[in-house]
């Protein structure tokens, strides 16, 4: 589990600076997918739905999704209207 936390932390870190690069922030995402095999329980409340903030409004996806390369990634994006 200390692995995942590690995991999930980096990824986190890693959308923020994509979304800083697109010059977006975490309250104009609205979909949040993250696909894992592990149980994302003790990831929610701190590393991922603490860190999104306002847009933990719309909630988290998870993909159940098992393969040796792929103990954490996410997906998220973001629909503006004009």
């Amino acid at each position: 589990p200390d692995g995942l936390v590690i995991k999930a932390g980096f990824v986190m870190d890693l959308m923020e600076t994509r979304l800083r690069g697109l010059g977006a922030d975490w309250p104009l995402v609205n979909i949040v997918n993250v696909y894992t095999a592990h149980s994302l329980t003790p990831l929610l409340p701190k590393i991922v739905l603490g860190r999104i903030g306002p847009a933990s409004i719309h909630g988290t996806t998870w993909h159940f999704k098992n393969g040796s390369n792929c103990s954490y990634q996410e997906y998220i994006a973001a629909v503006g209207s004009d």
